[in-house]
Order: C-alpha cells, then structure tokens, then sequence
C-alpha cells in the first residue's frame, strides 16, 4: 500500500509540474504587453511555489506519523523480544534447580519403595521363622 501511495504521490507531483510548465508556456505565448506579462508570470510562479510548499508540507506530516507508527511498533517488538529473552533466562536458571529437586524426589521415592520391601521382607521372614519352629 505505501508503493501505491508514493506511486500517487509521484504522479500528482508530475501533473503539478506539467501545469506549471504548461501555463508558463500559455503565457509566453500569449499577446500580452510587457509588464502585464509579468505579472501574470510572477503570479503563476508564486501559485506553483504556494502550492508545491502546500504538498511539501503534507508530505512532512505524512512521514512523521510513519516515522511515530514504526518507531511505536519497533519499540513493542524490542520489548516483547526483552520478556521473551528475560523467560528464558529465568527458565534456564530455575533448570538446575528444577532438576535437582526433581532427582531427589525420585530418590526419596525409591528410598521409601525399598524401605517398604525391606519391612515386607523382614515381616515374611519372621512368619516363616515361626512356622519353622513350629
């Protein structure tokens, strides 16, 4: 959509320019005296210049408030970038924690499942010691 704006842009400048060559040419052409040939000269150069400042002016406004939008959007790209970066730093700094916390709750885990057969295993023995005697 821009290239189509600045394509607009440039045909409008162009027509400008091409009216403005045109009524010089209208009026040098022209049956005129001097002076009021001057005139009339003077007069259409100031239209052109008015006018042309008129789309300069434009044109400036135009730029800064892309200039504003691309700058705004840069900078919530910047910090979006900066929270993403910033997660996975914490990420990667909890990690070791993480995993040390999740190997010692397995240890713990297969701790208390060969406590539990040890006591089973004692039990078991105990019953059997008894039933040999007996």
């Amino acid at each position: 959509m821009t290239d189509e704006k600045s394509t607009i842009g440039t045909k409008l400048l162009y027509l400008l320019v091409g009216g403005g060559v045109g009524v010089i040419l209208a009026l040098l052409f022209a049956p005129k005296a001097g002076r009021e040939f001057r005139t009339d000269i003077a007069d259409a150069t100031r239209k052109g210049l008015d006018k042309t400042e008129e789309i300069a002016n434009q044109l400036s406004e135009k730029a800064q408030t892309i200039y504003e939008d691309t700058k705004t959007e840069a900078g919530q790209l910047y910090d979006s970038a900066m929270q993403k970066i910033n997660s996975a730093a914490t990420a990667l700094v909890e990690m070791p924690e993480n995993l040390q916390n999740a190997v010692h709750n397995k240890v713990e885990q297969i701790s208390s499942s060969i406590e539990a057969g040890k006591i089973e295993h004692d039990r078991e023995y105990e019953v059997l010691s008894h039933r040999a005697k007996a």
